[in-house]
Parts: C-alpha cells; sequence; structure tokens
C-alpha cells in the first residue's frame, strides 16, 4: 500500500542516514585506536569501492527478493533495514567512502561540516525519489533501474580509484 511504501522511504533514508553520519564523524577515531594510518585506509577502501562497483556493473543475477512478512508496516521496517538502508544505500563501499572522507575532510570542522551536509543533501534527493518512485513503479521498466545501477556503478569504479589515488598520494608514492 502507499502509506507502507511511504513509510519504507523514510526508514530507509533515517536509516542510512544515520549510520552514514556515524561512519563519517566516528570512523578516523576507530582507524586511530586500531592504529591504521589513513593511507592504508584510503587505499582498501578504494579498492573495496572498485571491487563491488564492478560487480554492480557486471553482476547479471536476480535480485528479487521475498519476504516473510505478511504485516505491510513490518513489512517496510524489514525492507528499510534489509536490503534497502543497508547494504542499498549504505553498502560497504559506502561504508568505506563515507570514512574516506571523514579522514580527508577532518582537516578542520568546515570540511567535516560542508561533507556531512553533503551526506544529508543526497539522502535527501534519496528520499526523494523513493517518494517519487513508489507512485510510478508499476509502470518504470526494471531495464531502466537496471541500466541506472550500472550507470552508478561505473560512477563508483571511478570514486573507488580516486580514492586508491588519494591513498597513494598521501603515501607520497605518487
Amino acid at each position: 500500500p502507499p502509506s507502507a511504501r511511504r513509510a519504507t522511504g523514510f526508514y530507509t533514508v533515517g536509516i542510512a542516514s544515520a549510520v552514514g553520519v556515524l561512519f563519517i564523524l566516528v570512523g578516523e577515531p576507530v582507524l586511530e585506536f586500531f592504529h591504521i594510518s589513513a593511507a592504508a585506509f584510503l587505499i582498501g577502501a578504494g579498492l573495496l569501492v572498485v571491487v563491488f562497483s564492478l560487480r554492480m556493473v557486471l553482476d547479471e543475477s536476480d535480485h528479487s527478493e521475498s519476504r516473510g512478512s505478511t504485516d505491510p508496516d513490518q513489512r517496510a521496517l524489514d525492507l528499510a533495514i534489509y536490503p534497502l538502508s543497508v547494504p542499498l544505500l549504505v553498502t560497504p563501499p559506502a561504508i568505506a567512502s563515507l570514512v574516506s572522507l571523514g579522514v580527508i575532510a577532518n582537516v578542520d570542522n568546515v570540511r567535516l561540516v560542508v561533507v556531512v551536509a553533503a551526506f544529508l543533501a543526497v539522502q535527501v534527493f534519496n528520499l526523494i525519489v523513493f517518494l517519487v518512485l513508489a507512485r510510478y513503479e508499476d509502470v518504470i521498466s526494471p531495464s531502466v533501474f537496471l541500466v541506472a545501477g550500472r550507470i552508478l556503478g561505473v560512477l563508483l569504479v571511478a570514486f573507488g580509484t580516486a580514492i586508491v589515488i588519494d591513498g597513494l598520494e598521501l603515501l607520497e608514492v605518487i
């Protein structure tokens, strides 16, 4: 029902936003706690983004999934947690990217605020997309979603590569 679709969108974006901001803000202290250099993390995170993104581009499996709950509100919450918030909106490469952005932006508070604000702006955009698509998902061909996912995957491969390059520059390898 439309109300469950809207609830799913709000739950999904809310959970993804909270998790994302948490990773931006506490990513660097966690790295310090485990004695992981920013350069090593950036290289590892970039490689993770590249690998997962390549899977987005090259994967040909059917991702349709049926869930057990028949209660629309419970189903909305279940879908919002998994697979929509984690891993769809906050994927392993997204987590790596958010921590990387937090590490890079943690040079000063202004940059950190800009990164958090940009992430939250993306989440507002995600919410708008969820709400609009909830109205029209029956008339949009699944091929459109498949093509859009592949295009975003290619962009994420480039983003992952840029993160690796940032790590290599931090090590002064390049």
